[in-house]
């Protein structure tokens, strides 16, 4: 992932569920890290992860009530993606737009100032 180990501070990292003695899929590792920074940082670079390791994957870890929404949101992703549009989901909500000409002004998705 062309990291700094160095640099990174992990706080605790364990494994996670049972492991089947029957497959030969490795046991998933939860990891903790010391800044909020580092996760986001890993989190960035696990598409190169993808591409030269396949076969792993980094995910962030969420609760099974955020888990079942996100879910349930997958096939409304997957209409606003084929209308055209950008789409992903963000924690447990989705945020869909249109794509913006190259150069234009971004999108406003945030609510204007009041006073």
């Amino acid at each position: 992932m062309k990291l700094d180990a160095a640099t990174i501070t992990i706080e605790r990292a364990h494994c996670t569920g049972k492991l089947d003695p029957g497959s030969d899929r490795q046991q998933p590792t939860a990891v903790k890290f010391l800044n909020f920074k580092d996760k986001e940082l890993i989190l960035k670079k696990a598409k190169e992860l993808r591409i030269s390791a396949p076969g792993v994957y980094i995910n962030e870890d969420f609760s099974d009530a955020v888990r079942e929404i996100r879910k349930e949101l997958l096939p409304k992703l997957k209409e606003a993606r084929d209308r055209g549009n950008i789409a992903y989901l963000r924690y447990d909500q989705l945020v869909a737009h249109p794509p913006r000409k190259r150069g234009g002004p971004l999108p406003c998705t945030s609510t204007p100032n009041r006073r």
